[in-house]
């Protein structure tokens, strides 16, 4: 008696010493998952905020890059003596042309500002203002200022980027400035706020808050270069671009940010930009801590009803027979628990043996596949998947058979024609050293691709709106000289024949000021479609700014392009448009310029057709003239 007592409660031992080991793996692997997840969760929502403020930097970059240029060459003619009201027409032309520019304006040595888009500032004294004190200080031909944001004189929240007028020797003759829009940037940040609890923040290198999204009135020049800061970290980290998770500095929100440097590599900037983008942390989490909660509750559950299941057995063993039938029972149940959690779990769990017959799959599964519990029982892998799906999972089904864990994603049609995509591990289990069948799991990331594949749209979108004039429908000016850029490389290389045709609207300001704007949009519009009609596909064609266009004739000769351009200039004296006061007709000068080869450049190409359009301006309008120097 007292021998099968001992042996009783080492049984007894055994079974609790398994069932322990079992519900502690069981919660390992619940809490592992979960850590895994949660790590997931953390790195997709890292990368999504990184990608985002990358967009930001793009875009801003261009804009910088397409502003330094236009700083430079109003430096350029303004110290050429090229002043004057026609200049103050041509700052406002420039000011309409510029993405992103709210105000440019000209001061001389004093700070005095001598020319400008708006005529309210003409006269105004700057010179105590920051953007032109921090070139004073140290002035610099090559670098481009930014200041930091100020209330500007017409009471714009702002920043400026200067660049300095050099004088004969080199010292300070004035300054070129540009007014960022902040109704620009604005919706800039907006478009990649996609979820409620996003925000978005536009610095100055200073430190100094420029801009927020949503909009907060209260935070704006808030400086964020306090000790500690993840402004501060970032900076001192000397890397373009980091994640933080913790409490903001500016609002003492916990939060995920995402910060990045915007500073052009191909700009001497004095001071960069900062975009930082966040989410609140308890958002990022959301649905981690649901599903946290939810499988822990199953978790406890199971642990006490598998603690009371195994009591009432023990005590059953040690009394009666009878008591061993209840056990068996109670070990039933056990299963019918630990099935009913994995029927209810939202993935599809299956176990197949080694001759690739089904053992055992869960309701997900059977939905999945459109298959009863019955038809699923014992059905082979290549009945259920299909030729061509076997065919395509048949090397992971031979590596997970020989042992090796196998992690995929794959597209599916479901019976209903529904495309799915899944996540699928394949799990080997061994026994005794040998794999005796495999577990199955699959999880539907079907949403996660489609917020992918929406991103990449969302992508492609920008990329049309970073080169494309968003009124003509032609390439803008920065994409336009890109592409020329590379035709004269090809050209030289090859000794290939090539045509520049700049184009302006003879008397457009009068078109403007006698049938109004939206008038105006439609010349330049009908320009646009009548050059695409009339010109090659292979043929580039730009918007330079303002009324005026540039088309470069690829492998293009003199008497062909001139033939061309006066095609063009005949074509756009036929076009005449409805408005309010009437018929609206309107004609083109064009200058024509050919490429020398080898040594001659845009630039010069760009020069020469200039002044063969100002000939042609000069001559009555409504013609084609050309060049012939260098």
């Amino acid at each position: 008696m007292d021998t099968h007592l001992s042996r009783q409660a080492r049984h007894a031992r055994i079974h609790w010493l398994f069932l322990g080991l079992g519900l502690l793996t069981l919660g390992g692997v619940i809490g592992g998952n979960l850590f895994q997840e949660r790590s997931r969760i953390e790195a997709r929502e890292q990368e999504r905020l990184l990608f985002t403020t990358r967009i930001v930097q793009q875009i801003t970059d261009q804009n910088l890059s397409a502003l330094a240029p236009v700083l430079a060459d109003l430096s350029r003619d303004w110290t050429r003596g090229d002043s004057g009201r026609d200049f103050n027409s041509r700052l406002l032309t420039l000011t309409d042309a510029l993405t992103g520019a709210r105000t440019l304006s000209v001061l001389d040595g004093q700070g005095i500002i001598q020319a400008s888009s708006r005529p309210e500032l003409l006269g105004f004294d700057a010179s105590q203002r920051a953007y032109f004190q921090s070139i004073r200080q140290a002035p610099d031909p090559d670098r481009l200022y930014v200041s930091p944001p100020h209330r500007t004189t017409l009471g714009v929240f702002a920043i400026n980027v200067s660049r300095m007028i050099p004088g004969p020797s080199g010292e300070l003759a004035g300054v070129v400035t540009a007014t960022l829009d902040p109704e620009f940037f604005f919706p800039l940040l907006t478009s990649v706020l996609d979820t409620p609890d996003m925000r978005a923040d536009l610095v100055h290198g200073s430190g100094d808050l420029f801009m927020t999204a949503p909009a907060d009135e209260t935070a704006m020049g808030k400086n964020l270069a306090q000790p500690g800061s993840f402004f501060t970290q970032h900076r001192e980290s000397g890397r373009g671009a980091n994640v933080f998770s913790g409490r903001l500095h500016s609002t003492g929100e916990y939060r995920m940010l995402a910060v990045r440097t915007i500073q052009p590599p191909a700009l001497k900037l004095d001071t960069p930009l900062v975009v930082g983008i966040s989410r609140g942390m308890s958002g990022v989490f959301a649905s981690w801590r649901r599903e946290a909660f939810w499988q822990g509750g199953l978790f406890c559950a199971a642990v006490l009803l598998s603690v009371l299941g195994m009591a009432g057995y023990q005590k059953r063993q040690r009394t009666h027979a009878r008591e061993m039938a209840d056990a068996t029972r109670n070990l039933a149940e056990n299963e019918r628990f630990i099935r009913t959690i994995t029927d209810n779990i939202p993935g599809m769990v299956a176990y197949w043996g080694r001759d690739l017959r089904c053992v055992y799959a869960n309701p997900a599964y059977f939905e999945w596949f459109g298959k009863s519990r019955e038809e699923m029982q014992g059905i082979h892998a290549r009945d259920l998947l299909g030729e061509e799906l076997y065919r395509k999972n048949e090397a992971y089904l031979m590596s997970v058979l020989e042992g090796e864990p196998q992690t995929f994603e794959r597209t599916l049609v479901k019976p209903d024609g529904s495309r799915r995509y899944t996540l699928n591990r394949y799990i080997p289990d061994f026994e005794e050293g040998q794999v005796r069948g495999f577990f199955v799991l699959a999880s539907d990331v079907t949403e996660l691709k489609n917020t992918q594949t929406e991103l990449e749209r969302r992508i492609r979108e920008l990329d049309i709106l970073a080169y494309t004039d968003h009124l003509t429908g032609l390439a803008n000016r920065r994409h336009f000289l890109a592409r020329a850029q590379e035709e004269v490389g090809r050209s030289t290389r090859y000794g290939q024949p090539l045509v520049f045709l700049m184009l302006d609207i003879d008397s457009f300001k009068d078109v403007n000021d006698a049938h109004g704007h939206d008038a105006g949009d439609a010349v330049l519009t009908s320009l646009a479609e009548t050059m695409r009609a009339e010109l090659r596909a292979t043929d580039l064609t730009g918007r330079l700014g303002g009324e005026e266009f540039g088309v470069l004739l690829i492998q293009t000769g003199f008497n062909e392009g001139l033939a061309i351009a006066e095609r063009l200039r005949q074509a756009f004296e036929h076009i005449c448009l409805e408005s309010r006061l009437g018929a609206l007709c309107f004609t083109v000068s064009i200058g024509l310029a050919v490429f020398h080869g080898s040594e001659d450049s845009l630039e010069k190409l760009m020069k020469r057709a200039d002044l063969a359009l100002y000939k042609a301006k000069a001559a009555g309008r409504n013609q084609v003239c050309c060049t012939t120097g260098g």
